[in-house]
């Protein structure tokens, strides 16, 4: 179900064909989570060649996040937490060591860094945004017909006088000072609360083929996604409530319950602490547990995503709910195992999804690919009135 989402997704979709830098931040945190998550997995005494690959990885595709977009740092965030506190957080995790962590943060650092040494080598010229730069940086930039710079400096042409940490430190600062000083407001801004309720879009081209017909691209949600996830979330909550109350009653006085787990849930059971099993009724009571210890992880990464966007003074846009909603796609599959019994009905339930999602992608495919459509129908996709 969360692949199936995500595939029919308009917003990441549109974000991708477009070739934005949301689309990269995506990659890069699903990456990174991916291969944390095979990391975790591998046991560092049997295997460990493997977790080295992972570790590099993991840390590269983080790294790789974080130099796109700051915003992209939660999934690197939740991955250094999970990979240091190990199945305390995550079930079934192998803790990582020390040195791995050092290791895994130096291998950060120089991605973070030599991300920024190649844009600094592709770049040279001087250019419309060299103003908000200090003066011993553009010393450093070429000048061009276009854009005269009477501040390079010829007798050093590669930038030996401003060291490479330098320019990296102001481009740091820069950028967090210029971000955290846009106040003008914007047409197609929104408010994050009305990211997960789908009420507003960005028009991102319009041109008339003809006075009834036009090709539109906007970006909004699949709107089949939006109650897919205020569902899942729903029922998380509820599943956690009654999964906390039955765990509260059963105490510390209950006796032992013998266990009887199916090879299916072998290694899930392996992944919970042996206190914890023997307070288990059922197969079906575990993966209920296994479930609650996951889906907070889901709930708590989709939360901090939004947090930094909840009373910022400037603008937001419907792309930044990106990150957030991947960690709410998950958490449907986490739900859908948990709630829904057998390979069948789950099988049921993603074939009903799949075939509202689809025929929501049909409807308001003309938005991505930029299709005629005519007035009339333009009229029929516009469900929200903020969808203008």
């Amino acid at each position: 179900l969360p692949a199936v989402t995500a595939l029919l997704d308009l917003l990441l979709l549109l974000e991708s064909r477009l070739i934005l830098t949301d689309s990269q931040v995506m990659l890069y945190s699903a990456l990174c989570l991916l291969c944390a998550l095979h990391l975790w997995a591998t046991n560092p005494k049997t295997q460990p060649l493997r977790r080295v690959v992972f570790l590099a990885a993991t840390a590269v595709f983080g790294a790789a996040g974080i130099a796109t977009k700051w915003t992209a740092a939660v999934t690197p965030l939740f991955v250094a937490m999970g990979s240091i506190l190990g199945e305390t957080m995550f079930p079934g995790a192998y803790r990582l060591g020390v040195l791995e962590c050092a290791a895994a943060a130096l291998i950060a650092a120089v991605e973070y860094a030599a991300v920024h040494y190649v844009h600094f080598k592709l770049l040279p010229l001087a250019g419309p945004g060299d103003r908000f730069m200090t003066k011993g940086f553009r010393r450093t930039l070429q000048p061009t017909r276009l854009f005269p710079n009477p501040l390079y400096d010829p007798s050093d042409p590669s930038g030996h006088k401003y060291p490479f940490f330098w320019k990296l430190a102001e481009l740091t600062n820069t950028m967090y000072r210029a971000n955290a000083g846009i106040s003008k407001r914007h047409h197609w801004e929104s408010k994050w609360w009305e990211w997960p309720l789908n009420l507003r879009g960005i028009s991102y081209y319009v041109k008339h083929s003809s006075p009834q017909v036009l090709k539109y691209v906007y970006l909004i949600a699949n709107p089949v996604i939006t109650p897919l996830v205020l569902l899942t979330l729903a029922v998380f909550v509820a599943l956690f409530i009654n999964h906390s109350i039955y765990i509260a009653r059963l105490g510390k006085s209950a006796p032992p319950i013998q266990r009887n787990i199916p090879k299916r849930l072998a290694k899930k059971a392996a992944a919970v602490d042996p206190p914890q099993i023997t307070e288990l009724h059922s197969p079906a009571r575990l993966q209920i547990d296994l479930a609650v210890r996951r889906g907070i992880i889901c709930v708590l990464a989709y939360v901090v995503n939004l947090v930094p966007y909840i009373g910022i003074q400037r603008p937001t846009f419907l792309y930044h709910y990106l990150p957030a909603l991947m960690y709410a796609e998950i958490l449907m599959g986490v739900v859908l195992e948990a709630v829904v019994p057998g390979t069948k009905g789950r099988l049921a339930v993603v074939a009903v999804a799949t075939a509202g999602l689809t025929a929501a992608f049909m409807h308001w495919a003309p938005w991505v690919y930029a299709s005629d459509v005519t007035l009339a129908y333009l009229e029929k996709m516009r469900w929200m009135p903020r969808w203008n």
